[in-house]
């Protein structure tokens, strides 16, 4: 026994232990947390990111409208915009895109290609089950391409016919007032037809890249995103100019403050195309914030069809029905309370652009249909609701 009365053979115990430990080489966190200067604290573990993996609370599988893919969607689209990121990037391209990419991975994309190409810029990223289209909205005029986008773009709304996905049959009278079956094909916004042209082939072949029909299709936009966004879905799935093999179904489409983008024949060809899911109308939901006016635009009236649609598109006894801009798949309404109705009518009235900014649109989905669910801590936060 020593003075203290602990005995010989247990100090000399601890001393060899206490030997051993220093002389044995330290590895990973252990090592650098009993380093000199560095605190024992950096031991606990670093709590995740908010959001971080949110995509595999996805449902890839969904056939009609879900919850979980309006809002994650939703942020994808606002995350799309310079303005979405402290700092704002504004025209620098570059560190938006590395930005945008960091964003995406850590909710779950493996792999993300941020892409400009003239005045459209748009994403292609995925994770093993699936692949998300995303097209980036019109910019303030100082950024990017904002001047594009508002004046060669968005104010091009006169019509112009594609048949590049089919045609659609109607009665008419003819001259003699006979009824015949005429054939005729969708007329489009031209501004967004020109834009979505521009990348139509860089987008079939990164899609192609990241996986094609071995993983589920989704494709989101906000404002001119919405319009480039309901180009895609249908010509990705049903081009008749591209092989079957590249062409790739969407098993969900959702836009947010989008512009009406084609006529009435536009819309019964687009609502007779099924998803892969299944459902028609590609399984497309349109979200729209209470009274937003680029909902509204182009109208749809008869003084508005003088603006925007051309004589020639006129045939016999033609219907203003087929003519007129007219929005496609459901439309879910943002009431002016917060309450959503998914399968609403259009709103009518006087709009107005406070109601149409991206982090808007986030904010209050996430409300609606986030708060309170028991799968709302993986989820991202909501932005704050900015207007314009």
């Amino acid at each position: 026994m020593n003075e203290n009365g602990t005995p010989h053979s247990r100090r000399h115990f601890v001393r060899l232990c206490t030997a051993l430990l220093l002389a044995a080489p330290l590895q990973g966190t252990l090592a650098q947390a009993v380093r000199p200067g560095v605190p024992l604290t950096n031991l606990r573990r670093r709590p995740a990111e908010p959001g971080a993996n949110a995509f595999a609370s996805f449902n890839r599988n969904a056939a009609g409208h879900s919850l979980e893919n309006s809002y994650l969607l939703a942020m994808v689209a606002h995350y799309m915009y310079p303005h979405a990121y402290q700092p704002n990037p504004g025209n620098n391209f570059v560190t938006f895109r590395n930005l945008a990419e960091a964003r995406f991975k850590l909710w779950g994309m493996s792999q993300v290609n941020v892409v400009s190409k003239g005045n459209v810029q748009y994403a292609v990223m995925s994770n093993a089950d699936m692949i998300v289209l995303a097209f980036r909205g019109s910019d303030a005029v100082e950024h990017m391409d904002g001047f594009a986008d508002w004046i060669a773009t968005d104010a091009l709304a006169l019509q112009k016919k594609v048949s590049t996905w089919g045609t659609v049959a109607y009665s008419s009278k003819n001259l003699f007032g006979q009824t015949v079956t005429v054939r005729k094909e969708p007329g489009v916004h031209t501004g967004i037809a020109n834009a979505y042209w521009t990348v139509r082939n860089d987008v079939n072949n990164l899609i192609r890249t990241h996986g094609g029909s071995s993983k589920k299709l989704f494709i989101t936009g906000h404002s001119l995103g919405a319009g480039l966004a309901t180009l895609a879905a249908i010509d990705q799935g049903y081009a008749s100019d591209r092989p079957s093999s590249r062409r790739f179904r969407a098993q969900g489409v959702y836009t947010f403050g989008g512009p009406r983008v084609g006529n009435g024949i536009f819309k019964s060809l687009y609502h007779s195309k099924r998803s892969a899911g299944g459902t028609v109308a590609l399984n497309t939901h349109r979200y729209v914030n209470f009274n937003d006016l680029i909902a509204m635009l182009p109208g749809d009236t008869l003084a508005h069809d003088a603006m925007y649609v051309p004589l020639a598109h006129y045939g016999p006894g033609e219907p203003h029905d087929n003519v007129k801009y007219t929005h496609i798949g459901r439309t879910c309404n943002i009431a002016q309370n917060g309450v959503i109705s998914l399968n609403s009518a259009e709103y009518r009235g006087i709009g107005s652009p406070l109601s149409h900014h991206s982090a808007l649109y986030a904010h209050n989905i996430y409300q609606a249909h986030v708060v309170g669910k028991s799968w709302a801590s993986r989820m991202p936060p909501p932005p704050a609701p900015t207007q314009l």
